[in-house]
């Protein structure tokens, strides 16, 4: 029974994680006249996802005999640690729609 609780907790707690950072990317990640084609295109993979992930983790993991799972929790991981570094790029990044660099800091002329 503790177990159970606490791996429903721990899924609670990844959910609310997850959810944060997709908000907290969607809402500071794209330039704001451009918020609306980096949302699409956010939410086109995010359906992607729903589609092509169901039926291909079930494919690794029952059609292997069960060795599968080890290389689709080794992909799970691997994400988990890029995407620190990977959002941290492109939050350096320039992007459509912002001012160019040069053009940030300038300061007018008396």
């Amino acid at each position: 029974m503790v177990a159970l609780v606490a791996a429903a907790m721990l899924l609670i707690v990844a959910e609310l994680v997850e959810s944060a950072g997709t908000w907290g990317l969607t809402a500071t990640l794209p330039p704001a006249a451009q918020r609306g084609a980096y949302v699409g295109a956010f939410g086109l993979g995010s359906q992607l996802q729903f589609l092509v992930a169901p039926a291909g983790l079930t494919a690794l993991g029952v059609s292997t005999g069960g060795w599968g799972w080890y290389p689709a929790a080794a992909i799970f991981v691997l994400v988990g640690l890029a995407i620190v570094p990977v959002v941290a790029r492109a939050e350096r990044t320039p992007r459509l729609g912002g001012a160019p660099e040069s053009t940030r800091a300038v300061t007018p002329v008396p």
